[in-house]
Formats: C-alpha cells, sequence, structure tokens
C-alpha cells in the first residue's frame, strides 16, 4: 500500500489512520488490513471486512482530499 507520503506528508500519530482510512476505500469483503503505528510504544489493530462496505455511501475519502487543487472536480456551493 501506498504510504501516502507523496500526496498527504507525514500526519504523524494519526497516520495509521490515514492510511487505514484509504485502505478502507479500496477494501472488499473478505480482505483482512492490519493497521501498526509505533514510536514511544507500539499499536496494531486488526480488521475484518465485511459485506457491510458495500451499503456505504461514497465519500471524498483520503485520497479525495489529498488531490492536487487542479485534479480536484470543480464544485457549486449554494446557500438556498
Amino acid at each position: 500500500m501506498d504510504n501516502l507520503h507523496e500526496v498527504c506528508g507525514e500526519t504523524g500519530a494519526a497516520h495509521p489512520l490515514v492510511m487505514l482510512t484509504a485502505a478502507l476505500e479500496d477494501a472488499q469483503p473478505g480482505q483482512r488490513i492490519i493497521v501498526a503505528g509505533f514510536g514511544q510504544g507500539c499499536d496494531a489493530l486488526y480488521f475484518r471486512v465485511t459485506e457491510n462496505i458495500r451499503r456505504l455511501p461514497p465519500r471524498t475519502g483520503i485520497k479525495g482530499a489529498c488531490l492536487p487543487m487542479a485534479k480536484r472536480p470543480l464544485t457549486t456551493i449554494s446557500n438556498s
């Protein structure tokens, strides 16, 4: 998996969770995900992706939020 440093830089203690979010954007039922973070200690989380992942509505997510401004789709904001 891409460590996302090229697009969002080092996000510190949140970086493992940023990478988890990015992994979940492409996850398929049955896949397993391990998240490990270290630095003044170590944490490891293990997830199994279920069929419920298919029920999530579309979102911008990490990959959409980290797109360079030139590649982002234009949006219109309405106050109505």
